[in-house]
């Protein structure tokens, strides 16, 4: 192919895009990409962090457990676990009312649970949890659930003897989006130790273990 042929062909080509532009068929088209944009499966960030408050060794020779007082009961608790959980909408839609749910795996329970809303103009709805009737998951209702909004949720869990720690913890929901995995600050300060950059002047020498 010869350079005039492919001028002709570059030309023809703007020609045709110039054509659809003043017939309409662009702003179909940029019309179609928008709304296809909208429609797409929202992702909400999610990440889990597992805090061990009380964690019994088996062959521990100094056996020691938690007491939660609550009025004038109290209750013991050989293996606590903290696990902050938190959700941001990093879709590019609001959602007036998000509905979902935390759900422990294997035999842990929920004996008590925090949360936390942005401000006082976001508020949570939620079933309940406590050392007389723990469970092995929590429903949620978050109002609004704006872009960027998050929330951040205490659980505080109890795993059988025998076990190292809580079993697989999932995040569900009945609408049509998509929990994706944010780091934990246990990932974020492991990367931050395992890659050191050093700079001495113009000179930058980068450490990866």
């Amino acid at each position: 192919m010869t350079d005039i042929q492919r001028w002709q062909i570059t030309i023809s080509i703007i020609a045709l895009l110039v054509g659809l532009a003043g017939g309409g068929a662009m702003g179909a088209l940029i019309t179609w990409y928008a709304t296809s944009r909208r429609g797409r499966i929202q992702p909400v960030g999610h990440k889990i962090d597992i805090v061990p408050v009380m964690k019994q060794k088996n062959d521990a020779s100094l056996r020691t457990k938690v007491i939660v007082s609550r009025g004038d009961k109290e209750y013991t608790f050989k293996n606590l676990f903290l696990v902050n959980v938190e959700v941001v909408d990093k879709g590019n839609q609001d959602i007036q009312e998000f509905r979902f749910g935390i759900t422990l795996g294997g035999a842990d329970l929920i004996v008590h649970h925090d949360y936390q809303a942005p401000d006082r103009h976001h508020s949570i709805a939620y079933s309940l949890a406590s050392p007389e009737e723990p469970k092995p998951e929590l429903d949620y209702v978050l109002t609004p659930f704006n872009r960027q909004d998050i929330y951040s949720f205490k659980l505080y869990v109890v795993i059988p003897e025998g076990e190292d720690e809580p079993n697989l913890i999932t995040l569900s929901s009945p609408h049509p989006i998509k929990f994706t995995s944010m780091p934990t600050w246990k990932e974020l300060i492991v990367e931050k130790i395992e890659i050191t950059n050093i700079g001495v002047g113009p000179v930058r020498l980068l450490i990866k273990r």
